[in-house]
């Protein structure tokens, strides 16, 4: 079975990693087709960040984040 988990220096570093090669790519290039990929870049690493930075933000005792679709069940208390 093949294992899907990255290393946690490589996990924490990739928003970044989008961020940077996007505004690289943005700062160098003259094409069209590279502006665009280098604001998608940009803009996929601010997701991630944010996605990231939201659910470590989130308390299990408080209502779901607004962005959550999906009904959780809260954890279990003994």
């Amino acid at each position: 079975m093949l294992n899907y988990h990255k290393p946690r220096w490589l996990y924490e570093t990739l928003p970044y990693l989008y961020v940077g090669s996007g505004v690289a790519s943005l700062a160098t290039l003259d094409h069209l087709l590279s502006a665009f990929s280098g604001l998608m870049l940009v803009s996929a690493g601010i997701v991630v960040w944010k996605l990231r930075y939201d659910h470590r933000r989130w308390d299990w005792h408080k209502d779901p984040p607004p962005a959550s679709g999906r009904k959780m069940k809260s954890p279990v208390q003994n």
